[in-house]
């Protein structure tokens, strides 16, 4: 975990602050790590920003988290802010690829305002 630590602050910093994500870095926006340890998926706040305002588009996120193994959120939350617990992170390469999802999501993001 203390990876995934380490990786978040990088990231964090090293994020861009786009038009439209009120002034926040967009990292700050996608979502949550609680101290309950659970990630929440912040479809609720995403939702209305191209091009996560696309339906289908959150479904893609939603297909794409759940083809990693120990994550599965229904698709009637894609409007809200799901959770899974972190330890779905620890197996295997899991947490690379849940690293990836975020940079797709940043690199969407980021076309949406061209």
């Amino acid at each position: 975990m203390e990876n995934l630590q380490n990786t978040l602050k990088v990231k964090r910093q090293m994020s861009k602050t786009v038009d439209g994500f009120n002034s926040c870095t967009l990292w700050d926006q996608l979502f949550a790590i609680w101290t309950s340890g659970y990630i929440e998926i912040y479809f609720q706040y995403v939702k209305d920003k191209p091009p996560f305002d696309n339906q289908s588009k959150r479904k893609e996120l939603l297909k794409r988290l759940n083809a990693i193994s120990g994550i599965s959120l229904p698709e009637s939350k894609i409007d809200k802010r799901p959770s899974f617990s972190i330890d779905a992170l620890k197996q295997n390469d899991n947490l690379d690829e849940f690293l990836k999802i975020c940079d797709w999501m940043i690199g969407e993001i980021e076309l949406s305002q061209i």
